[in-house]
């Protein structure tokens, strides 16, 4: 796997059946090519 972590910890998050970590969440959409960001209601980006 890309991300390092196993098949199923995948699916798991993929069914709605676990919540990921904020880090896992942010290394998956890393690996994907996006990035997360956080950013105060309001501003302009």
């Amino acid at each position: 796997m890309l991300t390092g972590n196993k098949q199923q910890v995948i699916s798991r998050i993929e069914r709605k059946e676990s919540n990921p970590s904020l880090k896992l969440f942010a290394h998956i959409l890393d690996v994907l090519g996006y990035e997360l960001r956080i950013v105060k209601k309001g501003s302009q980006i």
